[in-house]
Protein backbone atom coordinates (compact mmCIF):
# COMPACT_ATOMS: atom_id res chain seq x y z
CA UNK A 1 0.00 0.00 0.00
CA UNK A 2 2.88 2.14 0.91
CA UNK A 3 4.75 1.47 -2.97
CA UNK A 4 0.94 2.01 -4.08
CA UNK A 5 0.80 5.49 -2.22
CA UNK A 6 4.02 6.48 -3.63
CA UNK A 7 3.20 5.60 -7.22
CA UNK A 8 0.30 7.49 -6.83
CA UNK A 9 1.77 10.91 -5.36
CA UNK A 10 4.10 11.18 -7.59
CA UNK A 11 2.50 10.92 -10.60
CA UNK A 12 0.03 13.60 -8.93
CA UNK A 13 2.52 15.73 -7.93
CA UNK A 14 4.09 15.64 -10.99
CA UNK A 15 0.74 16.49 -13.63
CA UNK A 16 0.55 19.83 -11.77
CA UNK A 17 3.71 20.74 -11.50
CA UNK A 18 3.58 20.89 -15.79
CA UNK A 19 0.15 22.61 -15.40
CA UNK A 20 2.00 25.49 -13.25
CA UNK A 21 1.83 29.02 -14.54
CA UNK A 22 5.24 30.72 -15.38
CA UNK A 23 4.82 32.75 -12.06
CA UNK A 24 3.91 29.53 -10.09
CA UNK A 25 6.35 27.48 -11.46
CA UNK A 26 9.45 29.43 -10.87
CA UNK A 27 8.06 30.25 -6.82
CA UNK A 28 8.13 26.65 -6.64
CA UNK A 29 11.25 25.48 -8.99
CA UNK A 30 13.03 24.12 -5.07
CA UNK A 31 9.98 22.95 -3.48
CA UNK A 32 8.56 20.85 -6.49
CA UNK A 33 12.49 18.63 -6.23
CA UNK A 34 11.69 18.27 -2.50
CA UNK A 35 8.22 17.20 -2.26
CA UNK A 36 9.46 14.17 -4.78
CA UNK A 37 12.82 13.58 -2.59
CA UNK A 38 11.32 13.80 1.04
CA UNK A 39 7.90 14.61 1.70
CA UNK A 40 6.04 11.95 -0.49
CA UNK A 41 8.56 9.19 1.43
CA UNK A 42 6.94 11.08 4.60
CA UNK A 43 3.56 10.29 3.87
CA UNK A 44 4.15 6.52 2.00
CA UNK A 45 7.02 5.07 4.18
CA UNK A 46 6.87 7.05 7.25
CA UNK A 47 2.63 7.35 8.04
CA UNK A 48 1.70 4.20 6.75
CA UNK A 49 3.61 1.57 8.80
CA UNK A 50 2.42 3.84 11.94
CA UNK A 51 -1.36 3.21 11.26
CA UNK A 52 -1.61 -0.13 11.97
CA UNK A 53 0.48 0.48 15.25
CA UNK A 54 -2.01 3.56 15.99
CA UNK A 55 -4.53 0.82 16.62
CA UNK A 56 -2.91 -2.01 18.28
CA UNK A 57 -1.49 1.03 20.85
CA UNK A 58 -4.57 1.88 22.73
CA UNK A 59 -5.80 -2.30 22.68
CA UNK A 60 -2.18 -2.55 24.37
CA UNK A 61 -2.66 -0.03 27.10
CA UNK A 62 -6.34 -1.63 27.56
CA UNK A 63 -5.37 -4.89 28.81
CA UNK A 64 -2.07 -3.01 30.96
CA UNK A 65 -4.39 -1.34 32.47
CA UNK A 66 -6.70 -3.79 33.54
CA UNK A 67 -3.78 -6.43 34.95
CA UNK A 68 -2.45 -3.51 36.49
CA UNK A 69 -5.30 -2.82 38.25
CA UNK A 70 -5.40 -6.49 39.51
CA UNK A 71 -2.20 -5.82 40.77
CA UNK A 72 -1.88 -2.46 42.64
CA UNK A 73 -5.43 -1.25 42.64
CA UNK A 74 -6.52 2.24 42.31
CA UNK A 75 -3.05 3.06 43.52
CA UNK A 76 -2.13 2.03 39.75
CA UNK A 77 -4.01 5.45 38.53
CA UNK A 78 -1.62 7.33 40.36
CA UNK A 79 1.29 6.16 37.27
CA UNK A 80 -0.99 7.29 34.99
CA UNK A 81 -1.37 10.73 36.79
CA UNK A 82 2.55 10.88 35.91
CA UNK A 83 0.97 10.63 32.07
CA UNK A 84 -1.17 13.98 32.66
CA UNK A 85 1.59 15.81 34.48
CA UNK A 86 3.93 15.51 31.13
CA UNK A 87 1.04 15.95 28.60
CA UNK A 88 1.55 20.00 28.90
CA UNK A 89 5.08 19.38 28.05
CA UNK A 90 4.53 16.65 25.32
CA UNK A 91 2.26 18.85 23.67
CA UNK A 92 4.20 21.96 23.66
CA UNK A 93 7.10 19.67 22.14
CA UNK A 94 5.18 18.35 19.31
CA UNK A 95 3.62 21.80 18.32
CA UNK A 96 7.35 23.46 18.54
CA UNK A 97 8.38 19.72 16.43
CA UNK A 98 5.57 20.84 13.65
CA UNK A 99 6.61 24.54 13.49
CA UNK A 100 10.19 23.82 12.80
CA UNK A 101 9.52 21.43 10.82
CA UNK A 102 7.78 23.46 8.39
CA UNK A 103 10.50 26.20 8.87
CA UNK A 104 12.69 24.08 7.29
CA UNK A 105 10.77 23.13 4.74
CA UNK A 106 10.58 26.48 3.63
CA UNK A 107 14.51 26.77 3.65
CA UNK A 108 15.24 23.61 2.15
CA UNK A 109 12.83 24.76 -0.79
CA UNK A 110 14.77 28.08 -1.13
CA UNK A 111 18.07 26.34 -1.05
CA UNK A 112 17.23 23.51 -3.74
CA UNK A 113 16.10 26.47 -5.65
CA UNK A 114 18.63 28.79 -5.36
CA UNK A 115 21.18 25.70 -6.25
CA UNK A 116 18.82 24.98 -9.37
CA UNK A 117 19.56 28.52 -10.47
CA UNK A 118 23.14 28.81 -10.24
CA UNK A 119 23.30 25.22 -11.90
CA UNK A 120 20.96 26.42 -15.16
CA UNK A 121 23.44 30.01 -14.97
CA UNK A 122 26.67 28.24 -14.11
CA UNK A 123 27.99 29.79 -17.52
CA UNK A 124 26.87 33.69 -16.77
CA UNK A 125 28.75 32.77 -13.12
CA UNK A 126 31.82 31.76 -14.61
CA UNK A 127 32.09 34.72 -17.40
CA UNK A 128 31.68 37.45 -14.97
CA UNK A 129 33.12 35.52 -11.89
CA UNK A 130 30.53 35.62 -9.55
CA UNK A 131 31.21 32.22 -8.01
CA UNK A 132 31.88 33.67 -4.44
CA UNK A 133 28.81 36.28 -4.06
CA UNK A 134 26.46 33.07 -5.13
CA UNK A 135 28.59 30.65 -2.39
CA UNK A 136 27.95 32.99 -0.29
CA UNK A 137 24.05 33.59 -0.69
CA UNK A 138 23.73 29.55 -0.86
CA UNK A 139 25.55 29.25 2.23
CA UNK A 140 23.66 31.45 4.43
CA UNK A 141 20.56 30.21 3.11
CA UNK A 142 21.93 26.40 3.89
CA UNK A 143 23.07 28.27 7.66
CA UNK A 144 19.59 29.10 8.39
CA UNK A 145 18.45 25.45 6.85
CA UNK A 146 20.41 24.01 9.41
CA UNK A 147 19.45 25.99 12.26
CA UNK A 148 15.67 24.86 12.29
CA UNK A 149 17.40 21.30 11.58
CA UNK A 150 19.30 21.40 14.75
CA UNK A 151 15.76 22.69 16.44
CA UNK A 152 13.47 19.81 14.46
CA UNK A 153 16.05 17.43 16.42
CA UNK A 154 16.26 19.33 19.85
CA UNK A 155 12.24 18.71 19.92
CA UNK A 156 12.31 14.90 18.78
CA UNK A 157 15.01 14.24 21.70
CA UNK A 158 13.00 16.00 23.85
CA UNK A 159 9.86 13.56 23.21
CA UNK A 160 12.71 10.61 23.17
CA UNK A 161 13.47 11.71 26.68
CA UNK A 162 10.45 12.68 28.64
CA UNK A 163 8.65 8.92 26.82
CA UNK A 164 11.53 7.16 28.37
CA UNK A 165 10.98 8.83 31.59
CA UNK A 166 7.78 8.05 31.81
CA UNK A 167 8.42 4.42 32.07
CA UNK A 168 10.80 5.02 35.36
CA UNK A 169 8.80 7.96 37.39
CA UNK A 170 5.13 5.85 36.77
CA UNK A 171 6.16 2.57 38.74
CA UNK A 172 8.17 5.15 41.61
CA UNK A 173 4.62 7.10 42.18
CA UNK A 174 2.34 3.61 41.89
CA UNK A 175 4.47 1.58 44.80
CA UNK A 176 4.53 4.80 46.57
CA UNK A 177 1.17 5.41 46.71
CA UNK A 178 0.68 1.64 47.18
CA UNK A 179 2.39 1.54 50.51
CA UNK A 180 0.96 4.56 51.80
CA UNK A 181 -2.57 3.31 51.26
CA UNK A 182 -1.38 0.66 54.23
CA UNK A 183 -0.57 -2.57 51.86
CA UNK A 184 1.95 -4.85 51.61
CA UNK A 185 4.23 -3.91 49.26
CA UNK A 186 5.42 -8.08 48.36
CA UNK A 187 7.58 -9.79 46.17
CA UNK A 188 5.32 -11.34 43.83
CA UNK A 189 3.38 -7.91 43.66
CA UNK A 190 6.42 -6.00 43.08
CA UNK A 191 7.65 -8.46 40.36
CA UNK A 192 4.50 -8.80 38.45
CA UNK A 193 3.86 -4.82 38.50
CA UNK A 194 7.78 -4.26 36.89
CA UNK A 195 6.90 -6.60 34.74
CA UNK A 196 3.58 -5.08 33.72
CA UNK A 197 5.09 -1.30 33.45
CA UNK A 198 7.86 -2.65 31.55
CA UNK A 199 5.47 -3.83 28.97
CA UNK A 200 3.05 -0.67 29.65
CA UNK A 201 6.60 0.96 28.54
CA UNK A 202 6.62 0.35 24.61
CA UNK A 203 3.00 1.34 23.76
CA UNK A 204 4.02 4.62 25.62
CA UNK A 205 7.06 5.68 24.10
CA UNK A 206 5.41 4.00 20.39
CA UNK A 207 3.43 7.22 21.30
CA UNK A 208 5.90 9.94 20.67
CA UNK A 209 7.02 7.88 17.42
CA UNK A 210 3.50 8.15 16.09
CA UNK A 211 3.46 11.62 17.27
CA UNK A 212 6.62 13.00 15.39
CA UNK A 213 5.55 11.11 11.91
CA UNK A 214 2.28 12.49 12.27
CA UNK A 215 3.74 16.20 12.28
CA UNK A 216 5.96 14.96 9.66
CA UNK A 217 3.33 13.44 7.53
CA UNK A 218 0.81 16.20 8.07
CA UNK A 219 3.39 18.63 7.31
CA UNK A 220 4.25 16.98 4.15
CA UNK A 221 0.99 16.78 2.84
CA UNK A 222 0.02 20.74 3.75
CA UNK A 223 2.86 21.15 0.99
CA UNK A 224 1.64 18.81 -1.85
CA UNK A 225 -1.98 20.65 -1.38
CA UNK A 226 -0.69 24.05 -1.41
CA UNK A 227 1.44 23.15 -4.58
CA UNK A 228 -2.02 21.48 -6.36
CA UNK A 229 -3.74 24.76 -5.13
CA UNK A 230 -0.94 26.96 -6.96
CA UNK A 231 -2.58 28.92 -10.26
CA UNK A 232 -2.93 26.87 -13.10
CA UNK A 233 -1.91 28.25 -16.64
CA UNK A 234 -4.87 29.59 -18.38
CA UNK A 235 -5.68 27.57 -21.64
CA UNK A 236 -6.75 30.63 -23.74
CA UNK A 237 -5.29 29.06 -27.03
CA UNK A 238 -8.33 27.91 -29.03
CA UNK A 239 -7.42 26.53 -32.29
CA UNK A 240 -9.85 27.04 -35.29
CA UNK A 241 -11.39 23.91 -36.79
CA UNK A 242 -11.57 25.44 -40.68
CA UNK A 243 -7.32 26.02 -40.14
CA UNK A 244 -7.67 21.93 -39.61
CA UNK A 245 -9.92 21.62 -42.56
CA UNK A 246 -7.02 23.88 -44.82
CA UNK A 247 -4.55 21.70 -43.96
CA UNK A 248 -6.31 18.85 -44.79
CA UNK A 249 -7.43 20.83 -48.08
CA UNK A 250 -3.58 21.40 -48.76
Amino acid sequence: SGMRLKFGLIPLIFQYSLNLSPIARSKNSGKINALFASDVGLIADGLLPQLLMMFITPFQLGVLVWLLHNELGNSMFVAFGVIVIAIPLLIYAMVCFGGFLAAKAIHTDQRVKLTNEIVNSIRIIKYYAWEMPFSEKLEAVRALEIVQIKNVYICWVSLDVIMATLPIAMPIAAFYTFVSLGNDLTQSVIFTSLMLFVNLSFPVQALSGQASTIFSARTALDRICKLINEEERHKDVIRDPKLNEGEGNG
